[in-house]
């Protein structure tokens, strides 16, 4: 029928699209705001650490330039009690790499990706069975992705495959 009307009154039919998924959206502000940023940025990474009694986070910042990441700088910090003010970051431990020293470090900090390189992972991890697996995607950094991962559902431990950004920034 959509032939014959084309043909008869030179209309086309409208093809019907299934609405788009939040990785889809996701993935359309991501590549917007990389396209408008040269595809020079940062983002930095996050990471809640408990052990022995001990409770900090670790923190990563990767800057990339051209499409490649060129730096990745490291902090760990431990949260204080002891201040007048409450609980505080404190850093214990930090280092940086550039150009010349990047990977050097390859017990601490988050991987030499880029975030084309995360949303391909978060596509793989959102597509786990989920009767298996919690599923975990969110978008608080202006509708890129804040946090994706997944998590099998019968894990006893620290088995979490994610993923957390706290911000994106063009250079």
């Amino acid at each position: 029928m959509c032939t014959l009307l084309l043909l008869v009154s030179g209309w086309a039919c409208k093809k019907e699209t299934a609405p788009k998924t939040p990785y889809e959206i996701s993935l359309q502000v991501w590549t917007d705001f990389k396209s408008s940023a040269h595809n020079n940025y940062t983002y930095n990474t996050y990471k809640l650490i408990t052990r022995d009694n001990h409770f900090g986070s670790e923190k990563t910042k990767i800057t990339v330039e051209n499409g490649i990441v060129t730096k990745r700088d490291f902090g760990f910090y431990k949260a204080d009690a002891t201040t007048s003010s409450g609980i505080s970051d404190v850093v214990t431990r930090e280092w940086h790499e550039d150009a010349t020293t990047l990977g050097s470090h390859t017990i601490e900090g988050a991987e030499l990706i880029t975030m084309d390189d995360i949303y391909a992972k978060a596509k793989i991890w959102l597509a786990m069975d989920a009767n298996q697996n919690i599923i975990y995607f969110e978008t608080k950094n202006g509708g890129i992705i804040s946090n994706a991962g997944y998590q099998p559902k019968d894990c006893t431990g620290d088995c979490m495959v994610a993923i957390s950004i706290s911000s994106v920034a063009k250079l």
